[in-house]
């Protein structure tokens, strides 16, 4: 049974405004260019060579040390560069 007086989810309950506000401006940018940003990127990976991963996981590296020692130091240049594009 719910109490009438009980406090509410809060955001759900006042709506969420996002015109004419810094948000809003901010998650329709990303929205906006976040395909882009995406394919950029899977070309970008998709031309790095399989073997550095499997090398890596052969040596015992699991799938997160994988991905943070040997393909984030490999994609960081790309992602850096495609920042600005992501807010403009």
């Amino acid at each position: 049974m719910v109490q009438p007086d009980a406090p509410g989810p809060g955001i759900l309950e006042d709506g969420l405004t996002l015109t004419h506000n810094f948000t809003g401006v901010m998650l329709s940018l990303f929205m906006q260019q976040f395909p882009f940003c995406f394919l950029m990127l899977l070309g970008y990976i998709s031309g790095i060579d399989p073997s550095i991963e499997n090398s890596a996981r052969t040596l015992g590296a699991n799938p997160w040390i994988v991905f943070r020692r040997v393909m984030l130091p490999l994609i960081a240049p790309d992602s850096r560069s495609l920042s600005p594009w992501s807010l403009s």
